[in-house]
C-alpha cells in the first residue's frame, strides 16, 4: 500500500475505533449490482486498508462477458456500517474521461446507445475525516457495431477502377465500386486525382484529361455513404499514366492561294482543326511531293526550278498535350517558261589517256546567268560520284568512251541538259628496248640479249616476241628487265627486233633493230 494510503489508514482507523465504528452489511444501492457486492467486514487497521485499496484501485467487472451497449458493468462496492459521518463513499461513470450525466452513485452501469464508441471507466471517491481519496478503473471500449440494429458503414467488395489507358482530350469513365455485394442504399461520390492530389471540380464519374494531366498519374477516389452509418467508406482506383491526345484533323483543308508562275508569291490558307484549344501551324512546301529546302513559311516565291512542276504545302498543327496533325494542300502546277538551250554544246578538253585529267566546258547557253551541274558517263552510263567539271581517267575507262552531261538552270527559264561529244580513252603507251652484249659471235655460240620494258615511265610486265627479220625466234615474259640467250644462228648478218605484244590497258611497242653478225669458227 502506498505510504500516504498507510498514513491515511492509520488516521482513519484511530478515528473509527475511537467512535466504535464497525464495517458490516449496507442497505441496497440506488442501482442494484448484477451480482452481490463484496462485503468488507473488519475493525482492524488492515481492514480499513482493504477498504481504501478498493477505493483507490477499483476493478471493472464485465458482467456479460463482453463490453457493449446493454451489457452491464460494475465495480465492487465496499459495504460500510455506522460511519458516524466519518467516511463518505461515492462513484461516477466516465465516457472518454468525461462524467456521464445521471451515472453518479451507481456501482453497476448498463451502457446505452449514447455510450456507443465510448472509452468507458468508473471513478470511485471516498472522503475520510475530510481527506479525499479516489481511483479510476481500467478502460473498456463500447463498440459501435454492437449497437442493437446499428447501421454499418459500407464495405467495398470490389474497388472503383479506371481504364488501362487514358489520353488528353478523351473522356475517361470510372467503373463504380461494388458496396456490400451490390447494396442499393449506398450513395457514391467521386473525386479525380492527379498524382494523388484532388483535381478541382472533377467530382463526377467521368473526367476528360487536360494538357495539365499529360504524363501524370490519374486515379479516382469513390466515397460510399450510407444513411445513419457511423462514417463513409473510401475506395481508390489504381493509377493510369495520361498519354498524348489524338492528333487533330483538318475539318477544312488548307489551300494554296496565288498565281503559280515563276517569280510569283504563293500563300497557304491554313486548315481548320478539329477539337478545341490553340493550335500552332508550321509549313513545308513541296515540289512534286518532295520537300523544298528552306521553304518553311506560309508563303513561297516560285523559282525557275518549279517551272512545269507541281507545288503543294504540308501544314502541321501542334496543340499542347496532343500528337501533331498534318494536312496537305491540293497541288498547283507552275506554268512553263522559256526553255534553256545551248548555242554552243558542252565539250571535253584534255588528253584522252588513262591517268590524265579531263575538263568539261559547259558550252554557251541562251541565258547569260545560267548555272551548271555536271555528270560524267562511261559508255553512256553514269559514273557514281563523278559530278565535278573535271575528271581523272581510270583504268576502267581504257578502251571506253567518256562524255559529260551539263544541266543548266536560270531564273525565268526551264531547266535543260546537253551532252558533250564522247571521247575514247587510249591505252597506256609502252617502250621496249633491247641491246646485245656482243654484236659479233662465232658460229655455234648463243648471243646474249638484254630486254627492258616500260609503260607510262614505269616498269611493265608482259610478253615480248624476239624476231630475226620476219622469223619469230622465241616468246618470253619480261617483268621490267630480262636477259636471255638467243638460239644458235647461222653465219651471216641477222636483224634482231624485240616486240611487246601489249595488253588491254597498255599499247604494244617494239625495239630498234639490232644487227648481229655470226662468223665462222677459226
Amino acid at each position: 500500500m502506498p505510504t500516504h494510503h498507510r498514513a491515511l489508514s492509520a488516521l482513519a482507523t484511530t478515528a473509527l475505533l475511537s467512535s466504535g465504528l464497525a464495517l458490516g452489511t449496507a442497505g441496497a444501492a440506488e442501482a442494484a449490482p448484477a451480482q452481490p457486492a463484496t462485503v468488507v467486514r473488519t475493525q482492524s487497521a488492515d481492514g480499513l486498508g482493504d477498504l481504501i485499496a478498493l477505493v483507490t484501485n477499483p476493478v471493472l467487472n464485465l458482467l456479460g462477458g463482453v463490453p457493449g451497449v446493454g451489457q452491464a458493468v460494475s465495480v465492487t462496492e465496499p459495504v460500510v456500517d455506522n460511519l458516524l459521518g466519518v467516511l463518505d463513499l461515492d462513484i461516477v461513470w466516465l465516457c472518454d474521461g468525461n462524467e456521464i450525466p445521471g451515472s453518479q452513485g451507481f456501482w453497476t452501469f448498463v451502457p446505452t446507445e449514447a455510450q456507443a464508441g465510448c472509452q468507458l471507466a468508473a471513478k470511485t471517491i471516498a472522503t475520510v475525516l475530510g481527506v479525499p481519496i479516489s481511483g479510476i478503473t481500467s478502460v473498456v471500449e463500447i463498440p459501435l457495431q454492437n449497437l442493437p440494429g446499428a447501421v454499418k458503414s459500407p464495405v467495398a467488395t470490389k474497388a472503383v477502377a479506371v481504364p488501362a489507358t487514358a489520353k488528353v482530350g478523351t473522356l475517361v469513365a470510372a467503373t463504380p465500386p461494388v458496396w456490400d455485394e451490390n447494396a442499393t442504399d449506398v450513395v457514391t461520390t467521386y473525386q479525380w486525382l492527379r498524382a494523388g492530389a484532388p483535381i478541382a471540380g472533377a467530382t463526377t464519374a467521368t473526367y476528360t484529361p487536360t494538357a495539365e494531366d499529360l504524363g501524370k498519374a490519374l486515379s479516382v477516389r469513390a466515397t460510399g455513404t450510407r444513411d445513419k452509418a457511423p462514417e463513409p467508406t473510401v475506395s481508390t482506383s489504381s493509377a493510369v499514366t495520361v498519354a498524348q491526345g489524338d492528333a487533330p484533323t483538318a475539318t477544312v483543308q488548307p489551300a494554296v492561294q496565288g498565281v503559280a508562275e515563276v517569280g510569283e508569291t504563293l500563300a497557304v490558307r491554313p486548315p481548320t482543326w478539329s477539337g478545341t484549344g490553340t493550335t500552332a501551324n508550321t509549313y513545308q512546301w513541296l515540289r512534286d511531293g518532295q520537300p523544298i529546302a528552306g521553304a518553311t513559311t506560309a508563303t513561297y516565291v516560285v523559282t525557275a526550278a518549279d517551272a512545269g512542276r507541281a507545288l503543294s504545302a504540308r501544314v502541321t498543327g501542334t496543340r499542347t498535350g496532343y500528337a501533331a496533325g498534318t494536312a496537305t494542300t491540293a497541288p498547283v502546277t507552275v506554268g512553263a517558261t522559256e526553255p534553256l538551250t545551248a548555242t554552243v554544246p558542252p565539250s571535253i578538253a584534255g588528253p584522252a589517256v588513262v591517268g590524265q585529267t579531263l575538263t568539261a566546258s559547259p558550252g554557251t547557253w541562251n541565258a547569260p546567268g545560267a548555272t551548271f551541274t555536271y555528270v560524267w558517263r562511261r559508255d553512256g552510263i553514269t559514273i557514281p560520284g563523278a559530278t565535278s567539271p573535271t575528271y581523272l581517267t581510270q583504268v576502267a575507262d581504257i578502251g571506253r568512251t567518256l562524255s559529260v552531261v551539263v544541266t543548266a538552270t536560270a531564273a525565268g527559264f526551264t531547266e535543260a541538259s546537253e551532252t558533250s561529244r564522247a571521247v575514247s580513252i587510249a591505252r597506256l603507251s609502252s617502250t621496249t628496248a633491247a641491246s646485245l652484249t656482243s654484236r659479233t659471235v662465232r658460229k655455234g655460240t648463243k648471243a646474249t640479249l638484254r630486254i627492258a620494258l616500260q609503260a607510262a615511265g614505269k616498269a611493265q610486265t608482259g610478253q615480248v616476241e624476239v624476231h630475226d627479220g620476219q622469223r619469230l625466234l622465241k616468246t618470253v615474259s619480261v617483268a621490267g628487265q630480262r636477259t636471255i640467250k638467243l638460239p644458235r644462228l647461222g653465219v651471216g648478218k641477222h636483224r634482231i627486233r624485240v616486240a611487246y605484244v601489249g595488253s588491254r590497258t597498255t599499247a604494244p611497242s617494239a625495239s630498234k633493230v639490232l644487227v648481229l653478225k655470226v662468223v665462222k669458227k677459226k
